[in-house]
């Protein structure tokens, strides 16, 4: 899940100052355009208040010097860049009156007013009720009527999770402390489902196809040749691919303490992303100079990082390209849809690659095969992706509880939006949408019943090289 704030912390979290000059000109209040947001920039400190119609809540802090060089100054805006994103916020004089009331201990925690916020910010931000068919008027009544001033915490999380889970998104949720999301599963079961883990399948067609594989980071990229011709690398995570020095002789909670320390530590963590991804490329295009084509495999991987999914998709591009535009609601509207472009890594960019997906390859995944309907020398086979694109926008309720909706459009430059319905592929697959069924249909390959996405590869590799030789 590519969380909006969540990519702010480590990009922007670079070494040096503000120059003393810009500072000045950013300090005070500013309005961010389209996301609900207030940002009060002082010397030391960024505070943000989410904002509804009907409430104004301090959410998040950030040192100010987090902001660096990834803003400019456009006449009365500033623009804010964050990864693939870019922000505009406008200066206001002072902060609306709502947001400096102080609501009494009992007022954050009353259910009422808890849940009333989580809907109208929905209302007011979320995209996609019409391509969700969810009409949020209605689920207003149906689940209000449940909720009253004595409703205990973990009946009104149960109340929220089971609005919000209606979307049927992966990028909007609900999320409390340990405590109450343990008294709610009792109340609402599917709370605690915590859902199968696709490790097991994909470690089964890596084990299957590759005699002679590779890694990085365990197996968050593994890679070899499925014969001389046709090299093939899964990419199971768009994060955790950075080179802190992970190693397989380490356990699982070693490994996981080291990435952690480095993480934290690090002046830019998403270049360190990208720069891991970047060394693992430069590897894994070494070994597969000599075949025809490339399977790169996606059909586990849920998402993360933006950059991370381009630089791999730069080693298989000739020309740069505008990779997608993107906008975000604003009231009945949306803010100016902008551009981005993608460069390609010099020296490769003609190899036959193959994409596999599935409805299982989301978010970060899907920015990337959004680019990869322009490369003429791609192929996506599998099912459909999942159609989850835009970043999880975070938010907070007057109680504590965070929250995340989609309230931002990829589009293709010609302006198709791919969001629930997902990427289509070039060569069809039906694969389960449920995880378990999903996984056990891996499991159940074998050298004799293959992969029939990697089979289908193989097949017609294999005539166009008969063919050649004729």
């Amino acid at each position: 899940m590519r969380t909006l704030f969540m990519l702010a912390v480590v990009i922007l979290s670079i070494s040096g100052t503000i120059k003393a000059q810009k500072t000045d000109v950013i300090l005070g209040y500013w309005e961010m355009e389209g996301y609900g947001i207030i940002a009060h920039i002082s010397e030391d400190v960024v505070k943000m208040y989410d904002t509804t119609e009907i409430s104004c809540t301090p959410s998040r802090e950030y040192p100010t010097n987090m902001l660096s060089s990834h803003y400019s100054l456009d006449g009365n805006a500033l623009i804010l860049r964050v990864g693939v994103t870019q922000f505009v916020l406008h200066k206001i004089k002072q902060l609306p009156a709502i947001c400096t009331q102080k609501l009494s201990k009992k007022k954050r925690n009353d259910p009422i007013f808890n849940f009333e916020v989580l809907w109208k910010t929905f209302d007011e931000q979320y995209l996609y009720f019409e391509e969700r068919n969810v009409d949020w008027a209605a689920s207003y009544k149906k689940y209000r009527s449940r909720i009253h001033e004595h409703t205990t915490q973990a009946a009104l999380y149960a109340v929220c999770y089971e609005m919000v889970a209606a979307l049927n998104e992966g990028h909007s949720s609900i999320d409390a402390d340990d405590k109450i999301l343990k008294k709610a599963s009792k109340i609402l079961p599917e709370i605690a489902d915590e859902g199968t883990s696709l490790k097991p399948a994909f470690k089964k067609v890596a084990s299957t196809y590759l005699k002679n594989r590779k890694a990085h980071n365990f197996t968050k990229t593994i890679w070899g040749k499925i014969t001389p011709e046709i090299g093939y690398f899964q990419v199971n995570d768009m994060s955790i691919q950075a080179d802190y020095g992970i190693t397989p002789d380490l356990s699982t909670k070693e490994a996981t303490k080291l990435y952690v320390s480095a993480l934290e530590s690090s002046k830019d963590a998403i270049a360190d992303e990208v720069a891991g991804m970047h060394t693992t490329m430069i590897q894994i295009m070494e070994d597969f100079k000599d075949t025809d084509a490339i399977i790169l495999d996606v059909r586990f991987n849920d998402g993360g990082y933006d950059a991370v999914a381009f630089e791999i998709l730069r080693f298989f591009i000739a020309q740069p390209f505008e990779a997608f535009k993107k906008y975000a609601r604003k009231g009945n509207g949306t803010t100016e849809a902008y551009y981005y472009n993608v460069t390609p890594i010099e020296g490769y960019g003609t190899k036959k690659l193959y994409i596999l997906q599935s409805h299982f390859s989301a978010s970060a995944v899907e920015t990337m095969l959004l680019a990869s309907l322009q490369i003429p020398n791609a192929v996506r086979v599998g099912s459909n992706s999942k159609g989850i694109f835009s970043d999880a926008l975070e938010k907070v309720l007057p109680n504590g509880w965070e929250f995340t909706l989609s309230n931002e459009a990829y589009m293709t430059p010609g302006g198709v939006n791919y969001e629930a319905q997902g990427i289509p592929p070039d060569v069809y697959y039906e694969y389960p949408k449920e995880s378990e069924a999903f996984v056990a249909s891996f499991l159940a390959i074998n050298e004799t019943k293959g992969d029939a996405a990697i089979e289908y590869i193989l097949k017609t590799e294999k005539v166009k090289r008969i063919e050649k030789r004729k």
